[in-house]
């Protein structure tokens, strides 16, 4: 069983195929968020997109790691070349949507926001998994 480097939606195969047979890169293949993100990334280069996880730890996550908190004059160092933040989110909470606007106030980014769901996710790694199971044996979804 092999599972993909960290960051990357990890599948796990028993049998005999193994991570390096997947085809690649599923996750991409299913996101709406992908989707959206190569839209955006054609209309305006200089976006910033966050994500509900990001937009949950953006001070721990961005703020932080780059000293801004301390140092907001790096702030054009970092984001000077950004005009706006897109939050690409995948659950409907305004909670959320607050922090992300908020991330966007913080960079001096015009603030955009596209809901993506989580589209045909589930039921294409559902087929996926299927397709890599023709010897009936479990195969594993990991997130």
């Amino acid at each position: 069983m092999r599972i993909a480097a960290p960051g990357v939606l990890s599948i796990a195969c028993s049998g005999r195929r193994a991570w390096n047979d997947c085809p690649v890169p599923i996750a991409t293949r299913f996101s709406p968020a992908a989707n959206a993100s190569r839209r955006c990334h054609d209309a305006e280069p200089g976006t910033f997109y966050l994500t509900d996880f990001l937009a949950r730890h953006f001070e721990r996550m961005v703020i932080e790691p780059l000293k801004l908190d301390r140092h907001p004059e790096l702030r054009d160092a970092y984001f000077g070349n950004y005009r706006r933040l897109v939050y690409l989110s995948q659950t409907a909470d305004t909670a959320l949507l607050q922090r992300a606007k908020s991330a966007a106030e913080r960079l001096s980014l015009d603030f955009e926001h596209i809901h993506c769901g989580y589209g045909q996710l589930q039921a294409n790694l559902e087929l996926e998994i299927q397709r890599w199971d023709d010897d009936k044996e479990d195969a594993r979804v990991l997130a």
